[in-house]
């Protein structure tokens, strides 16, 4: 058996209107799709955000490697255009060394032709 206070309270209490009932349910739907609009929108930008940073660092790496490419690229036409030079000085010593080796010939020719020409000389007083 129920007291009679518990028989007033419940008959203090109305019960709510189904129609108040779906309102509030509706809103709360809303809020929610809101929220969870709100939370997605969220951890979109999060996502785009996150997608810039790796793009530019990528296109960083990218730059970096491609710069150090060039430099090595330089480096090795650097070097070449060095060892042309430096052929270029050897051959122009090569040559001044045969230039020099064909004149010291030359005159070692011209001695021993006089040398014979002078026997020559002698061969002919001594025949006469």
């Amino acid at each position: 058996m129920s007291s009679p206070n518990q028989e007033s309270t419940c008959s203090d209490h109305e019960s709510p209107d189904p129609s108040f009932i779906a309102m509030d349910i509706q809103e709360r739907i809303r809020e929610l799709k809101a929220d969870k609009d709100r939370r997605m929108n969220a951890v979109v930008e999060e996502a785009a955000a996150a997608f810039a940073d790796i793009r530019a660092r990528y296109i960083d790496y990218e730059n970096q490697r491609h710069n150090k490419e060039r430099h090595r690229q330089a480096e090795e036409v650097h070097s070449i255009l060095v060892a042309l030079e430096r052929q270029s000085e050897i051959q122009d010593k090569i040559e001044a060394i045969l230039k020099s080796c064909f004149e010291t010939t030359r005159l070692l020719e011209n001695m021993i032709l006089v040398g014979y020409a002078g026997r020559e000389e002698d061969l002919k007083k001594c025949t006469k």
